[in-house]
């Protein structure tokens, strides 16, 4: 594709439009074989982005409430939810120096106790999904988890449709100054 387009855009270039010249003819490595023979053998170290969890959250760049399915009454994934984190993951990791805040909720069905428990379980399936996916981009440190059971409800406990709009995990991208 790249060599039709380059045939076509520098015609003077490339005399025989129908020979598109291999890579090992015009590919100049030499740049960077000779930062690399300065490296060293080890090469260059990676940075690494670093989380300080310990101080206030602060103003909220970015949040959303994700429509995570969870198994009935448990912390696992339904396969629709498996398939959102994905999603999750992939939007997450632009973000990569930003600390993640995951709020669990859920309906008013069940105590209090009980549903202050499943909420924690079900905001670190969300948090142990994406280390396990990508520990690189989801270190311990980058997390904050917090449970809020069936407080905070979004719409009415009173319908099937509320309760169901009430089981989520919410994610907050904190700004760090």
């Amino acid at each position: 594709m790249f060599g039709n387009i380059a045939t076509q855009q520098y015609p003077d270039l490339f005399k025989d439009p129908n020979k598109v010249p291999d890579v090992k003819e015009i590919l100049d490595t030499s740049y960077i074989l000779g930062a690399s023979s300065m490296m060293g053998a080890a090469g260059a170290e990676p940075d690494m982005a670093t989380f300080n969890t310990s101080t206030d959250t602060g103003a909220v760049v970015s949040k959303r409430n994700w429509n995570i399915e969870f198994d009935t009454g448990k912390a696992t994934f339904t396969s629709d939810g498996e398939q959102k984190m994905y999603q999750i993951k992939d939007d997450l990791a632009i973000a990569g120096a930003l600390i993640v805040t995951v709020n669990g909720y859920t309906d008013s069905v069940g105590s209090h106790a009980t549903n202050l428990d499943l909420s924690e379980r079900r905001a670190l399936a969300v948090k142990n999904w994406l280390q396990k996916k990508t520990p690189s981009n989801f270190p311990e440190n980058r997390f904050r988890i917090h449970a809020f059971g069936d407080d905070n409800a979004i719409a009415s406990n009173q319908t099937a449709e509320g309760r169901a709009k009430n089981r989520r995990v919410e994610i907050l991208i904190p700004r760090t100054d």
